[in-house]
């Protein structure tokens, strides 16, 4: 069963936490909570017996967690030494530390106390406890916390950090070079952008979500629901096949693909679409394009378009288009279909016409970049495939800005124009109308190349067409195509693999899921 996860930034955090406070529960104990929470993960992860402990603590709250982490170890008469950045700057924290300094324990100093006893401490522990900056980090850290994580992360002690591993940006996964690097980071209330990111979520390792007494209603109107998409998306997609079933039960698609210089694209998705379980899947396209497509596979039927001087399908053709259109029970248009008055007036006849789910890949996306507004005249679910460059071109937003808030983007995009959007990188995100977004957790590097993505929408489309729910024909998809592309890699190389490489081991793929 596929579960939805709160994600929220630190400011919404910080809001949860006053709307707590607001509601009666005081900071301090919340403070008491969280390092409470964090003390239980480490006794039952790790354990506490012949573990010798360093609790890191910085000056602000999240030290504040850190000092009851240590008062707790010291209660079960754990050999623990807490080092400290500075003395405590908030109120909550000093309170904390005030009621550590009561027990018999040994609190270093960075700065003041000798250093070669702090690194001597570091290096004989077995627990590396980080509360340093948690979820207030941003920018550089300080040259002696970077040399003291430096010195940390390079023993075989356990690491656990508090929130947010100290030196990574929690809202942007933007991390120092010095950034501690846990075994296991424990969460606070909900999960925090950086927790998943793909280029931050490594360094979090695993995360663990504790409840801390902020109640689910302190977080009305705030974050976003993501599921992180795993094999469950099997069973909750892609039913097993009925033992009387024939062709007609699983589709008809129609592929819209294909130009005298992209010939590839329409054999990929097609292909593609043929190996994920489509019943029937007419490639339509240029007699140049279908003439090399026949020569890779012959399970496909053929639509031969008229073409323009440059290769490319003719407005000629939308009569025909229309009318197979009408029998489909999904569309694929745009893989290598180029960018012309023609190929627009295609999409926009797709859009205007079709009875069933609309996929809108590649060059589709760019003939729509050109008047999004069109994608309105659609009555039907339309699934959005951009690479980030197209999706700058249909927003009119950098790459940069949108990769800086790629999840508050996608989820706005799809709410506004009502279509299920799959944001393709190296962590794809799909977006739906609903605010919901799934985040895929398969794939690799080497799947960074031409003809991928031409694969991932005739997968999507085939799913579609079998009548599975557009949202969930995306997901099953992407997570799909992550695993087949992680698989080939193991047999033929991130630099030797290719797409095609991909769609021979998409059959074994749903072998081993009883598919």
């Amino acid at each position: 069963m596929l579960q939805a996860l709160r994600i929220v930034s630190t400011a919404e955090m910080k809001q949860a936490e006053k709307n707590a406070n607001d509601g009666g529960i005081p900071y301090l104990r919340l403070m008491e909570n969280a390092g409470s929470a964090a003390y239980r993960v480490i006794r039952e992860k790790i354990g506490l017996e012949e573990n010798r402990f360093v609790v890191l603590c910085g000056t602000g709250n999240n030290g504040g967690d850190g000092f009851v982490v240590a008062r707790k170890l010291l209660e079960q008469n754990c050999v623990t030494t807490v080092i400290i950045t500075g003395l405590p700057r908030t109120d909550d924290a000093r309170t904390m530390y005030d009621t550590l300094t009561a027990l018999e324990v040994e609190i270093l100093m960075l700065g003041v106390d000798d250093d070669e006893t702090i690194h001597d401490r570091i290096n004989q522990c077995e627990v590396i406890v980080d509360a340093v900056f948690g979820t207030g980090f941003h920018g550089v850290l300080p040259d002696n916390v970077a040399e003291l994580f430096g010195i940390a992360n390079h023993t075989t002690a356990k690491k656990i950090s508090l929130d947010m591993p100290s030196g990574l940006n929690s809202d942007n996964g933007e991390a120092d070079q010095s950034t501690f690097c846990p075994d296991i980071t424990v969460a606070f209330a909900a999960m925090k952008t950086a927790h998943i990111l793909p280029q931050s979520r490594h360094i979090c390792a695993e995360v663990d979500t504790v409840h801390i007494g902020i109640e689910d209603s302190c977080f009305a109107d705030m974050g976003f629901l993501l599921t992180l998409l795993d094999e469950n998306i099997i069973d909750t997609a892609l039913p097993v096949r009925k033992a009387d079933s024939h062709k007609g039960n699983y589709g008809r698609l129609l592929n819209i693909a294909g130009s005298k210089n992209m010939s590839g694209a329409a054999v990929i998705s097609t292909l593609a679409a043929l190996r994920s379980g489509a019943g029937i899947v007419t490639l339509a396209s240029t007699d140049s394009v279908v003439d090399i497509a026949a020569s890779h596979f012959c399970e496909a039927t053929f639509l031969r378009c008229a073409a323009t001087d440059d290769g490319q399908i003719s407005s000629e053709s939308l009569r025909e288009l229309a009318t197979v259109l009408l029998k489909s029970s999904a569309c694929l248009i745009g893989c290598g279909m180029g960018v012309s008055e023609n190929t627009i007036a295609v999409l926009r006849t797709v859009l205007e016409n079709s009875i069933s789910p609309i996929i809108i890949d590649a060059d589709g996306i760019n003939c729509l970049s050109h008047d999004i507004n069109i994608i309105r005249t659609a009555k039907v679910p339309v699934i959005l495939t951009p690479h980030m460059g197209e999706m700058s071109r249909l927003t009119k937003k950098t790459i940069a800005e949108i990769k800086a808030d790629a999840f508050r983007i996608a989820r706005d995009f799809s709410k506004q124009w009502n279509v299920v959007l799959v944001l393709k990188d190296a962590a794809t995100i799909i977006a739906l109308p609903t605010g919901e977004l799934y985040l895929n957790t398969t794939g690799n590097p080497g799947m960074a190349r031409g003809g991928s993505g031409d694969m991932l929408a005739g997968m999507i489309a085939a799913f579609a067409a079998q009548g599975i729910e557009p949202s969930l024909a995306a997901a099953a998809a992407v997570y799909l195509h992550g695993l087949c592309g992680d698989r080939t890699a193991e047999k033929r190389s991130q630099y030797g693999m290719l797409p095609s490489d991909m769609i021979a081991e998409l059959p074994l793929l749903f072998q081993s899921m009883n598919r």
